[in-house]
């Protein structure tokens, strides 16, 4: 073997040496089960241990960062890009000399997608950023009391349901300003928006404090910690009846509207006996969107029941239900109108 395919070999060595202890330090945060409806991580994302304050990221960026990435928008890589000085210096409500490209009003994501969602992208699976509802549940069901660990302040949470218990250190964020990793407040990054829909630079933050944990809405344009959660692998997906983020047919209702006027086709025996009525139908609309299990709930007439099955399972594919943050099969009813002076 010549020198230089020696140190190719050697090269690629180094790579997968490096691939593999990527790998393993993914695979060493465990899944803690407080009793909810995630696995809590047991540290977090990029730490090493329980107490260890791990990386800080960006929402909407995948990759840690430091102080620098923060600071600069040529580094920042989370959507966001600069915003003409006039219309930053006409406008108060601007703190910072930049907007966002996606997670906006104009696109209507309220959730992160996969690709963005930092330990999705770090850990694989069904690991994933917390929702607010998440957030929410932990505080809820758990008792919790400032303390230490391995010399870190930080909060430790009880499940009041099998007293397994998480520990949140205070890791303080990375501001534009200044950095505050050290002043005594620990924000941590969900993968949703803001509640209030109008406000792009507004994202769903678990704050940890000396005095408690308060879910609150934080500026996006900080960097904070990440707490992974492990979704609970079902043996069959659930079809939910209710759900935070309804199906809808695409352009809406009144889109669904017209799709049946258009595509009904008045059985020929039925308009020569005057049969008309509505005919209610249920229906699933799958996590892709596809329209499954067309159910007649109320029937007028056999031939009417039928066209009105044979249209509901031609339709196109629907946004998906979404509950808490990801895509659900959701049960969804609506009516089949036959009317003759249509």
């Amino acid at each position: 073997m010549n020198m230089r395919k020696a140190l190719a070999v050697l090269i690629l060595a180094v790579i997968c040496i490096g691939a593999i202890n990527d790998r393993a330090s993914a695979q060493e945060i465990e899944a803690v089960d407080m009793g909810l409806s995630v696995l809590w991580g047991d540290r977090n994302l990029g730490a090493k241990n329980a107490s260890d304050k791990g990386n800080y990221y960006l929402w909407g960026r995948n990759t840690p960062v430091t102080l620098d990435d923060v600071k600069s928008i040529e580094n920042r890589q989370d959507h966001s890009v600069p915003m003409d000085v006039n219309e930053f210096m006409n406008n108060e409500n601007n703190l910072l000399p930049f907007t966002y490209t996606k997670y906006t009003p104009k696109d209507k994501k309220k959730y992160l997608d996969p690709e963005d969602d930092a330990a999705s992208k770090t850990l694989g699976g069904n690991w994933r950023m917390p929702t607010r509802y998440e957030f929410l549940e932990l505080i809820n069901e758990s008792s919790f009391d400032y303390t230490s660990l391995n010399g870190v302040m930080g909060v430790r949470l009880v499940s009041n349901k099998n007293g397994n218990e998480i520990f949140l250190p205070i890791c303080g964020i990375l501001s534009v300003d200044k950095d505050l990793t050290a002043d005594g407040l620990g924000i941590y990054l969900s993968k949703g928006r803001s509640s209030a829909d109008g406000d792009e630079r507004m994202i769903t933050t678990l704050m940890t404090t000396k005095v408690g944990l308060l879910v609150e809405d934080f500026l996006r344009d900080l960097a904070c910690s990440i707490r992974p959660v492990l979704e609970r692998v079902e043996e069959e997906d659930p079809v939910f009846q209710a759900v935070e983020d309804q199906p809808e047919f695409p352009g809406g209702t009144q889109a669904l509207l017209n799709y049946l006027k258009l595509n009904i086709k008045y059985p020929e025996e039925c308009r020569k006996r005057n049969v008309e009525g509505r005919v209610i139908v249920s229906f699933v609309v799958n996590k892709d969107g596809t329209i499954i299990n067309p159910e007649i709930v109320k029937s007028v007439h056999p031939l009417l029941d039928q066209e009105a099955i044979r249209v509901i399972s031609n339709m196109p594919k629907w946004k998906p239900g979404i509950q808490r943050g990801s895509p659900v099969r959701v049960k969804y009813t609506i009516p089949v109108n036959f009317n003759l002076s249509y």
